[in-house]
This record gives structure tokens, sequence and C-alpha cells, in this order.
């Protein structure tokens, strides 16, 4: 996650505790602002950014359209789908938590739950939300 940010030395927590399968927490932050337009490699996974600093007009990509930039602000939740093709334009300060989930974690939960497997994450792409308006769809 550094790498895509333009970051060096950037603080990762991982996880595999699932089935072998890796999970990952990563703070991100950057005072200097230009970093210009990011590329999240496309994976089978998605990404849950928490914003910790506000950042106004989240100019934002998926599958290569831009959706209507959205203000981020402290505490909302952004949803990325990895297998979508996402990135960002980091033309400001920015400092936020994301959180790694492979479909293969989600996949792992919901068996020993012997529950539908997940296949969406529901989410307006580039826009925070309440960590408790978030939701899935089976």
């Amino acid at each position: 996650m550094g790498k895509t940010y333009g970051l060096e030395n950037v603080p990762v927590i991982v996880s595999r505790a699932i089935r072998k399968t890796e999970l990952g927490i990563t703070e991100v932050r950057s005072d200097v602002p230009g970093q210009g337009m990011t590329e999240i490699p496309r994976e089978d996974a998605f990404m849950i950014g928490i914003q910790l600093r506000d950042f106004l007009r989240h100019e934002y990509c998926e599958d290569r359209r831009f959706p209507p930039m959205h203000d981020l602000h402290v505490g909302d939740t952004c949803v990325y789908d990895l297998r979508r093709g996402v990135g960002a334009n980091l033309d400001k300060p920015f400092h936020s938590v994301h959180m790694y989930l492979p479909c293969a974690a989600l996949d792992a939960i919901t068996e020993d739950l012997h529950s539908p497997p997940i296949r969406e994450l529901l989410y307006t792409p580039g826009k925070g939300v309440e960590p408790t308006r978030l939701a899935i769809s089976a």
C-alpha cells in the first residue's frame, strides 16, 4: 500500500488467522500535497478506508470511470472494490487507515457460519459513510 500512495516506511499489520488468508491494516499519511493519481492493482479483495483527516473533493476512479466527487471527513468510512481497478487523485494532504479484506477471507468466515457467500459490499463509489451504515449483500 505504501508504494501505491508514494510513501515509504508505512506501518502494516498482517494476520493469517483465517485459513491462510492474509488480512492487513495499513496507516497511510502524507502532509505533502501533489502525490497525483494512484492506481491500486486489481485483486479479489475489498479495502475499507477510515478517514483520519478531512479530504475535500475526493476524486475517485473505478473501472476507469470517475463518479461525482465527494467530500470525505474525519471518521468517514469508504469501501473500495479492488476487483474493479480503483484509483484516487492524492492532490492534497491525506491520512487514513485501510483494512485489506480478501474475498477468500469473507468466504471462509461465511462458510464457518454456514451462511451464503458475500459477493458485494453495498457502497457509493468514492463516497464516505458512517460505519454503522455499511451493508453487505449475499
